[in-house]
């Protein structure tokens, strides 16, 4: 019976459904293998009417499957938004929610995938655009990774997602599009972008600091530029103390001389 209460529910059925509850043998909380109730069915298959149906009869839109999945999640996941907006009807309160980096992980998804109707969605339904995945990446580290500029907007004009978020390495989103710069699209915008609003690689430490010397005995100018220009002091020495300009005329790079020469803070 539980069987035909839920292929009633996938239908639509609200007369087969309410015939079923009505003998007796089953109720709203009752549960499939999957710890699935009529109620979880209705709303991924966006059944509006026989959810304001079960949601009458007191049907929980908060009770969890075996996968920590409620109807609420399973409409927004659905991209449902109708059902949605009934179960917000009864629970106003009620928002997505996932065990341990699951949020994280379909945020930076969605980010990745460039798709920002589904961040907005899952924003709009309670999830923290500061979610992280089991990195600790988010999905502001993603976009800018990426180069997907609708979605960085997004997150910083309207969640105002951290701008300086940190994974579990420590690397920030404009860290990310400096080391993607010369193959991901739109990487001038994205740290342009993640700069206005605050993002730098001042003060990063030591590294960036080694990076930009050996670019300066490589003679690339463009990569030196690149560090400098998202906040890398060109003056600054490695761990003997040496700077880019040391390396540049040690190895006779004048290209890149040029360029240190004309910057302000080089001494």
């Amino acid at each position: 019976k539980i069987t035909a209460l839920l292929s009633a529910s996938a239908k639509g059925d609200v007369a087969h459904v309410d015939q079923l509850l009505q003998a007796g043998d089953i109720t709203l909380s009752s549960k499939d293998v999957a710890d699935r109730t009529a109620l979880h069915i209705a709303a991924s298959e966006g059944h509006e009417e026989l959810v304001r149906n079960l949601l009458e009869k007191k049907a929980d839109p908060t009770v969890k499957d075996k996968f920590g999945n409620t109807p609420f999640n399973d409409a927004v996941r659905s991209k449902h938004d109708k059902v949605v907006s009934i179960i917000k009807e009864v629970d106003p309160n009620i928002s997505f929610k996932l065990a341990d980096n699951e949020m994280g992980v379909l945020m930076c998804q969605a980010a990745f995938d460039g798709r920002l109707d589904d961040i907005k969605r899952l924003v709009i339904n309670g999830v923290d655009p500061n979610e992280s995945d089991y990195d600790g990446r988010t999905a502001m580290h993603l976009a800018a990774s990426e180069g997907n500029m609708e979605v960085l907007f997004y997150l910083i004009e309207g969640p105002k997602a951290n701008i300086m978020c940190r994974d579990r390495f420590n690397g920030t989103p404009l860290e990310d599009a400096v080391r993607h710069n010369f193959e991901m699209r739109n990487a001038v915008q994205v740290q342009k972008l993640l700069r206005d609003n605050g993002a730098t690689l001042a003060g990063e430490g030591l590294d960036y600091v080694v990076k930009m010397c050996g670019y300066a005995a490589e003679g690339q100018v463009e990569h030196i530029r690149l560090l400098a220009t998202n906040g890398v002091d060109v003056s600054l020495g490695d761990y003997d103390d040496r700077t880019p300009l040391h390396l540049a005329a040690c190895n006779g790079n004048t290209a890149v001389l040029e360029y240190l020469l004309k910057q302000d803070t080089v001494l």
